[in-house]
C-alpha cells in the first residue's frame, strides 16, 4: 500500500509540477519533509528578509526558526503575545521583505494541489509538496 501511495504523490506531484510550469511559474516535487526543508532553504537568498504570514504547514517543519538561525531577519505577525501594534507593525515589514509566504489555492483537474506559497518578490513563485505533510509547500 505505502508503495501505491508513493506512486500517487509522484505522479500527481509531477502534474502539478507541470501545470505550474505551463503558468509560468518555477515548481519542484520533493517527496520528503527533510528534502522540502532542504529545498526551501536552498531557495532563500543569504540574508533576506522572510515574512511567513499565517502557515502552519512552515511552523511545523521548523523553517521559520532556522531561517532565524541562518541569519535571516523573519517578520510573524501571528507570534503569541504580540499587541495589536506589534503585529500591525510586522504585516507593514511583511508587504516589503525579500521573501513573502502567502497563502493561495492550486486547483488542477479539480484537485485542491496546495493552500500555500511562497512568492519571491518581484513574482518568481516556487512549490513543493512533501509526502510527510497533509498539505503541499510552496516556496
Amino acid at each position: 500500500m505505502k508503495q501505491f501511495i508513493q506512486w500517487h504523490n509522484d505522479t500527481f506531484g509531477e502534474k502539478v509540477v507541470k501545470a505550474l510550469e505551463k503558468n509560468n511559474f518555477q515548481a519542484y516535487y520533493v517527496a520528503t519533509r527533510a528534502a522540502a526543508i532542504e529545498k526551501v532553504n536552498s531557495l532563500i537568498p543569504a540574508g533576506a528578509t522572510v515574512g511567513v504570514g499565517g502557515s502552519w504547514t512552515l511552523k511545523e517543519m521548523g523553517i521559520p526558526e532556522q531561517l532565524e538561525k541562518d541569519g535571516h531577519e523573519v517578520y510573524d505577525h501571528n507570534k503569541p503575545g504580540l499587541t495589536m501594534e506589534e503585529s500591525m507593525s510586522l504585516r507593514r515589514k511583511e508587504l516589503l521583505c525579500d521573501v513573502f509566504h502567502l497563502r493561495h489555492q492550486c486547483d488542477h483537474n479539480g484537485w485542491s494541489a496546495g493552500e500555500h506559497g511562497w512568492i519571491r518578490q518581484p513574482g518568481r513563485s516556487h512549490e513543493l509538496r512533501s509526502e510527510e505533510s497533509s498539505r503541499p509547500l510552496s516556496v
